[in-house]
C-alpha cells in the first residue's frame, strides 16, 4: 500500500499537509470549471479536503490513482451540492450580443485555454451538465439523479450549451476571418 495513502489513513498531519499541496490546484480547477467562482470553488474544495481527510480511513483505497480518482469525484459532488444550493435550471438564456472580447484562435488553432473560457462562459445550467457529461463522462440518467433534474432537462441543456459553444466558435471564426 502506498505509504502517504497509509499515512492519510492515520490521520498523520504531514500526509494530509502533502497531499492538499500535491492536489489542491487540480481539486481548484475542478470546482471552479463548475462554479465560475473563485470563492466558491475554494470553499468547494476546503470542504472537499475535510471530508477527504475524514473518510479516507473507511475507504479500501491503496494507491494514489485510486486516490486522485476519489478526490476528484469529491470535489465535483461539492460543487455540484454548491450548485444546487444556488441553480434553477432554466430553458433559456440572455446573450449579450454588444460585449466586445479577443477572438478565440481559430483555424484548427483552437487551444485548450479557448475551450475551457468558451466552457467558462456558458449559462450555469449549461456548463453543469456540459461538465458532467462531456468532461466526466457521466449518463443524463446519472446526472439527472445528481442534480434533482428530469433526464429529459439534462439532455435538452447539453444540446443547448454544444450549439451554444458551436455558435461563438462560428462568431468567432467568422470575426478572425473578416479580420484578417
Amino acid at each position: 500500500m502506498n505509504k502517504l495513502i497509509k499515512d492519510l489513513k492515520k490521520k498523520r498531519t504531514k500526509a494530509q499537509y502533502i497531499v492538499f499541496d500535491k492536489y489542491s490546484s487540480y481539486l481548484f480547477k475542478i470546482a471552479y470549471r463548475y462554479l465560475k467562482d473563485t470563492h466558491l470553488a475554494e470553499e468547494a474544495v476546503s470542504q472537499a479536503f475535510m471530508n477527504i481527510f475524514n473518510k479516507i480511513d473507511r475507504s479500501d483505497i491503496e494507491e494514489e490513482v485510486a486516490f486522485k480518482a476519489w478526490a476528484r469525484r469529491i470535489t465535483i459532488n461539492q460543487a455540484l451540492m454548491e450548485i444546487r444550493k444556488h441553480l434553477r435550471f432554466q430553458d433559456t438564456i440572455v446573450l449579450n450580443e454588444h460585449t466586445k472580447e479577443a477572438p478565440i484562435q481559430t483555424d484548427q488553432q483552437l487551444h485548450e485555454e479557448d475551450i475551457v473560457n468558451l466552457v467558462l462562459k456558458l449559462p450555469d445550467g449549461y456548463r453543469t451538465v456540459f461538465n458532467l457529461y462531456v468532461i466526466e463522462g457521466y449518463k443524463h440518467s446519472e446526472i439527472a439523479e445528481m442534480l434533482s433534474i428530469s433526464v429529459g432537462t439534462s439532455k435538452s441543456q447539453l444540446s443547448k450549451a454544444r450549439k451554444l459553444l458551436q455558435n461563438q466558435i462560428l462568431k468567432n471564426d467568422n470575426y478572425y476571418a473578416t479580420n484578417q
